[in-house]
């Protein structure tokens, strides 16, 4: 069956549109794959430099993965990949940086236990029972920046920020999983943070944004697609912030 030019030209327009939506490649391969082994914790920068070795640039407390993979693979992985005690990589510096690489397969995700610590041009895949995490009255400012987040239909959250005092996510790309983003414990200590929330695309999730107990929201520039819920606020703690 022949079908006219511009009908071709289109449908090849639209699908093209629908699988680079779908699964952005990234900008290059790893450069090279660092695996991670029984526990990661890191408490010092010295940890840091154990555990990812000679070849990532490490100035201060900022380390840059210059394009390498982090796997775990060789993590212990649970039976069910949603388990909440699966294994992470603690990230206990105050001030801390990781940013230019790859996160492969990592059970637990990295938990940030330090104020301010911050996932910059990240590509994450994979996912275990969270990509990111971090810990509740313990852990403000944490921000995650221009990063690339590839969850699965069966997939549980991206993103749980349980400390929501000075959050920001921002430039982000989230991609499937049940839930994008959940913000703020309804236990937690520490209430009534406000977290800007921006410029994200949130694409094939069940719920963009899921936020709970006394937070303050600023969202701001986000695009949904194929997206069921843009915002649930578990509570009425939960307000939204003037644009």
């Amino acid at each position: 069956m022949n079908f006219p030019l511009p009908f071709v030209l289109l449908l090849l327009v639209c699908l093209g549109s629908t699988l680079m939506a779908a699964e952005p490649a990234p900008e290059a391969p790893p450069s090279f794959t660092i695996t991670l082994r029984g526990h990661p914790s890191w408490n010092r920068m010295e940890d840091v430099r154990t555990d990812l070795g000679p070849h990532v640039l490490i100035t201060g407390r900022t380390v840059d993965l210059r394009g390498a993979r982090i796997s775990g693979k060789k993590l212990k992985h649970p039976r069910r990949s949603q388990d909440e005690n699966s294994i992470g990589v603690r990230i206990g510096i105050k001030g801390f940086t990781l940013k230019n690489g790859f996160i492969d397969d990592i059970p637990g995700g990295l938990i940030a236990h330090a104020p301010r610590v911050t996932l910059q041009n990240l590509t994450f895949s994979a996912a275990g029972e969270d990509f990111v995490s971090n810990m509740r009255d313990s852990s403000e400012g944490f921000r995650i920046l221009g990063c690339r987040f590839f969850n699965n239909k069966k997939g549980d959250k991206s993103i749980q920020a349980n400390d929501a005092r000075g959050l920001v996510i921002a430039g982000n790309l989230i991609l499937g999983g049940t839930t994008a983003i959940r913000i703020q414990k309804k236990n937690a200590k520490m209430q009534g943070g406000r977290a800007i929330v921006e410029a994200n695309r949130f694409y094939q999730v069940g719920t963009a944004i899921n936020a709970a107990g006394r937070v303050t929201l600023l969202l701001r520039n986000n695009i949904y697609e194929a997206v069921n819920t843009e915002l649930e606020r578990d509570g009425s703690g939960v307000k939204l912030a003037r644009q």
